[in-house]
């Protein structure tokens, strides 16, 4: 599991403070020649693949990362760079590519400028040394190499002395490195808990033992007023809304955003607990997130409760499965005319009847247990499908291998 390490109490040297402001001069105007380059047509896309990007130019060729930073050579060389460090100019290049990427993906109308505020600086492919012997990192940038002091770290014993990429947060002088930790399992399930998370606040998290968590009054009431907002802001220009008005209402969606993670933290604690007390394994439902999907908790829940799984050293699965609300449980039909209504589902095939949210939970169940019993690792794997993420750890064996039963409603 992905966790990070962070060296806090960084001391800056006035030399190194020059650097950053000198990075984040650069960066501005790299940004500044990339956003003219669209609006003139001589760029016509940016293409992301893999980590890096290709633009395409107005003539029909396309260019690396390597070969836009041989095109704005001209602004390279008004920097004091020091020699050989081609790499980390490519680095800095895709960095602001990346940026403009999404635009293309977005087909916006508007192009965006995108301004460097100096705020943090992130550092790819190992350009960043740390010496946990003596406290140090040692930064090798475009301007040259210099060496950071730090008073403490958290989670650094994950982690050897070595080169490692990672992001320096500049005002709270903490650079933050993306560390694998190995997951321990405290306990060898014997029963599964599957869940399912809905849009109708009375079914909020429905489980397959037919135990339902409706939505408490608090979260209910943040989520209608965090939807209340994001309207508020979309109809912003129809309203002639102001700038600094808008950004008050931003703020205010930020902070009741904060207030309903903060109640989803207690409901997912309780969970977890059951979770804990039955010896179970988790099966989590991996509902889509996002703008289009609209907030109703999704977005909080699994995240949090995968934390709380991870840092508890408690089995957890999260289930990839499609088609979880128009699959019967009994006998394994899937037809979207399955699900009657919102709450409603009647197989088709066999007649079975059910609150569709129970049976969506008992799928996921159903699906987290075959994935765990065949050697699925415990853990979140992506949108990778339940066959290929069976075929591909069919040979890892948990501890104590053997088939679970379900939770029985009690």
């Amino acid at each position: 599991m992905i966790r990070n390490a962070k060296f806090w109490g960084l001391k800056y040297s006035p030399e190194f403070s020059e650097m950053l402001t000198l990075t984040n001069s650069l960066l501005n105007e790299i940004s500044e020649c990339v956003r003219d380059e669209i609006s003139n047509g001589s760029i016509v896309n940016i293409n992301s693949v893999g980590l890096g990007q290709y633009v395409e130019l107005s003539d029909g060729k396309e260019v690396t990362q390597a070969g836009y930073r041989d095109r704005i050579r001209y602004i390279l060389d008004k920097y004091p760079i020091v020699e050989k460090r081609k790499g980390i100019e490519r680095q800095l290049v895709g960095y602001v590519l990346e940026r403009f990427a999404g635009y293309f993906k977005r087909n916006g109308e508007k192009i965006p400028r995108i301004v460097f505020k100096n705020k943090s600086l992130y550092n790819k492919d190992r350009n960043v040394e740390i010496d946990k012997e003596n406290k140090k990192l040692t930064f090798h940038t475009v301007f040259g190499d210099y060496d950071v002091q730090y008073k403490s770290s958290i989670k650094s014993e994950h982690i050897e002395s070595g080169k490692f990429g990672g992001n320096l947060i500049i005002k709270q002088k903490c650079f933050v490195v993306a560390v694998d930790v190995p997951f321990v399992q405290q306990y060898t399930p014997e029963k599964v808990l599957g869940f399912d998370i809905n849009k109708s606040l009375h079914n909020w998290i429905v489980f397959n033992t037919g135990d339902i968590i409706p939505a408490p009054d608090v979260v209910s009431n943040l989520i209608d007023r965090i939807r209340e907002l994001n309207k508020t802001i979309n109809n912003s220009k129809k309203e002639g809304l102001k700038s600094s008005q808008r950004s008050a209402i931003r703020r205010q969606v930020i902070n009741k955003h904060k207030d309903l993670h903060s109640e989803v933290k207690k409901v997912c604690e309780k969970i977890v607990e059951v979770v804990k007390d039955n010896k179970s394994l988790l099966c989590i439902d991996m509902v889509k997130t996002g703008q289009s999907m609209g907030t109703f908790g999704q977005d909080k829940i699994i995240p949090e409760l995968q934390t709380l799984c991870e840092n508890q050293g408690v089995p957890f699965i999260a289930v990839p499965c499609k088609n979880t609300s128009r699959r019967c449980s009994s006998c394994g039909y899937v037809h979207k005319d399955n699900r009657k209504t919102v709450d409603e589902f009647k197989c088709l095939e066999c007649g079975y009847e059910e609150l569709s949210h129970l049976n969506a939970a008992k799928n996921i169940a159903f699906f987290g247990k075959k994935m765990y019993n065949a050697g699925v690792p415990c853990g979140n794997h992506g949108r990778i499908s339940v066959e290929k993420l069976i075929e591909r750890h069919g040979s890892h064996q948990h501890p104590k291998q053997h088939v679970m039963t379900f939770m029985s409603a009690s």
